[in-house]
C-alpha cells in the first residue's frame, strides 16, 4: 500500500498515524478475476491481545446476507458462532482488550 501520512500522534503506550491510502498494489499471482483472492495470499496476522500470529481459514459466511432479514437466520448465526468459538483459531476474550462474539436468539438480526 502507498500511504500519504498527515499526522503522529504519541501517546504513552503506542504511536497512532493519520493518513490516506493513496494506491494499493498486489502481484498478480495472487489475483482471481481481477481481485484479491485471500487463500492465495495467506496473510499472517499479528494479535497483540494474545502476542500471538494467526492464519485464515475457510469463508464462514457472505457478508451482508447473514443479517439480511432480521430473525429468519437465527439457526444459521447460532450454528456461525459455535463454529467460530470452537475454531482452533478462536481467540479468547479478555478484559480491554481481545475479541468476543455475542449472539442472542430472537434478539439479534441474524
Amino acid at each position: 500500500m502507498e500511504c500519504k501520512l498527515y499526522d503522529t500522534y504519541d501517546t504513552p503506550t503506542h504511536d497512532l498515524f493519520i493518513g490516506e491510502i493513496v494506491q494499493t498494489y498486489a502481484d498478480e499471482a495472487v489475483l482471481s478475476e481481477g481481485k484479491v483472492d485471500i487463500t492465495k495470499v495467506k496473510p499472517l496476522l499479528f494479535d497483540m491481545s494474545s502476542i500471538k500470529y494467526w492464519s485464515l481459514g475457510d469463508a464462514v459466511a457472505n457478508c451482508w446476507s447473514v443479517g439480511a432479514t432480521p430473525g429468519a437466520h437465527t439457526a444459521q448465526a447460532l450454528a456461525l458462532r459455535e463454529r467460530l468459538l470452537t475454531s482452533e483459531h478462536a481467540m479468547p476474550a479478555r478484559r480491554g482488550g481481545g475479541h468476543s462474539l455475542r449472539i442472542t436468539p430472537g434478539r439479534d438480526s441474524f
